[in-house]
């Protein structure tokens, strides 16, 4: 679709300059092109009620008519905003990529980064850096939830066990300090960035139990746990129901459950982030879907149906414990924000999320909720980074990045502190644990507080 869709497409990309500043204006044209459309394929997890939310909210915000979606077959439907017919497929995230890559879609829906072979391939067909700023949006934070019917005694597990679960290793009940029953597994199907998340951070050599149940339908696969008491499955966060979640821990770790707290700053072991994808010059309603979804009416949209919406309000929070005792005279009386910098091996470079925490994280402080008010920063290090008498400097040298990317825009941090490997949040066993650990955290206290003695540069 192009800017000359129609005279209702291009009134709303008007009527959005408000809520998107950064979108270009683009010119008016009084006749509509027969057939204009916008197609949305991809992840069920976002498709199922998040999508919806967003493009209802998005006309609502335009003030245009809105055609309810309505089912056309499993998986697939089809409304309207004002003269430009809506198409939206859930069939998966890697099937929002294969649409994308032949042309189908005008926008992927993701509940998985891009991998490195579908990042080729758009190269390839023209369609840009998907993993690029300007292509990739991450629209909400979910947490994998692993779910058991709400009589089940079994409150939390570990990864380990887990895996031994899922894969059939641990097939009854009574191994896991229940009663004897045969467990029923159930999983969602490979087209899914929910079972590729799960398959990742749980599976990951493993295999899938024989016999075991696939679900295409996040909600389908709840109601199933939640009839049966001896099923266990995995969903995304907002998909829970009628189910119980279980508390997740990682080696020695402290046990997290799927909280919206422990989800915003990504320490919850099986969190992970929903993505929109553009293409290379990407339709004209593709882009003003794709802000409006990061937008604060966006992400109040987000929260509303489940998700854990990019948003800058503080959290009441303890220190854990244990924990260095200047670090918890540091943070007593402050509040946690809701974000994590997290970096690369040895790195100090931020991602597209932590690009748009630190534009949040700015804004934030020039609102009346932040202004006036002092930043704390603590960072970490993962225990195979370094030599461990070089793990502070080096958690230290990551709190020195964040501050500076602050001061350039004005705002100063009053105390910054490394604290190397310690309070890890997953194991340092694997990559994936590692890259959790190697964080700079964001407190904030009142005006109050004017120790300065540990200010970082």
């Amino acid at each position: 679709m192009t800017a000359s869709a129609s005279r209702a497409v291009s009134a709303l990309l008007v009527l959005l300059l408000c809520l998107v500043p950064a979108l270009p204006v683009l010119a008016n044209d009084n006749q509509a092109r027969p057939g204009a459309r916008l197609a949305i394929h991809g992840s069920n997890t976002i498709g199922e009620e998040l999508a919806p939310a967003l493009l209802a909210g998005l006309a609502a915000s335009a003030g245009l008519d809105y055609q309810a979606l309505e089912t056309r077959a499993v998986g697939e439907q089809h409304g309207r905003i004002a003269a430009l017919a809506i198409q939206l497929h859930t069939h998966g995230s890697g099937t929002g990529f294969q649409a994308l890559l032949t042309g189908r879609a005008d926008l992927a829906m993701s509940s998985r980064p891009v991998s490195a072979s579908e990042l080729a391939l758009a190269e390839q067909a023209g369609l840009g850096r998907l993993d690029s700023p300007a292509q990739e949006f991450i629209i909400a934070l979910d947490g994998v939830a692993v779910i058991v019917h709400p009589d089940n005694p079994l409150a939390s597990t570990d990864l380990a066990t887990l895996r031994d679960v899922f894969s059939g290793r641990i097939g009854n009940w009574r191994d896991l300090g229940g009663a004897p029953a045969p467990i029923r597994v159930l999983a969602r199907d490979d087209n899914s960035g929910t079972y590729d998340t799960f398959a990742s951070l749980v599976l990951q050599q493993a295999r899938l139990a024989a016999g075991t149940e696939r679900f295409e339908s996040t909600q389908a696969l709840a109601q199933a746990v939640a009839d049966d008491r001896h099923a266990i499955g995995f969903v995304g966060q907002g998909g829970i129901g009628r189910a119980r979640a279980l508390s997740i821990r990682d080696g020695s770790s402290r046990s997290l459950p799927p909280q919206p707290m422990l989800v915003a700053l990504e320490d919850y072991l099986l969190s992970r982030r929903l993505y929109l994808y553009l293409p290379a010059g990407a339709a004209p309603m593709a882009q003003v879907l794709a802000d409006f979804a990061i937008s604060d009416t966006g992400q109040a949209i987000v929260e509303d149906t489940g998700f854990v919406a990019q948003t800058m309000t503080p959290l009441a929070v303890a220190s854990p414990h244990p924990a260095p005792a200047e670090y918890q005279r540091l943070t007593a009386g402050a509040q946690r924000l809701p974000l994590n910098f997290r970096f690369d091996a040895g790195a100090s470079v931020f991602d597209n999320k932590a690009m748009r925490d630190l534009d949040r994280l700015l804004r934030f402080m020039r609102s009346e909720g932040g202004n006036g008010r002092n930043l704390r920063l603590f960072g970490f290090s993962d225990s195979s980074e370094v030599m461990p008498f070089m793990s502070v400097s080096l958690a230290h040298e990551r709190v020195e990045y964040v501050a500076t990317m602050l001061a350039r825009h004005g705002v100063h941090i009053q105390h910054g502190r490394g604290l190397g490997a310690q309070l890890p949040v997953a194991s340092d066993a694997s990559a994936w644990g590692r890259q959790r650990n190697r964080r700079v955290e964001v407190w904030i206290t009142d005006p109050a507080s004017t120790d300065t003695r540990d200010a970082a540069p």
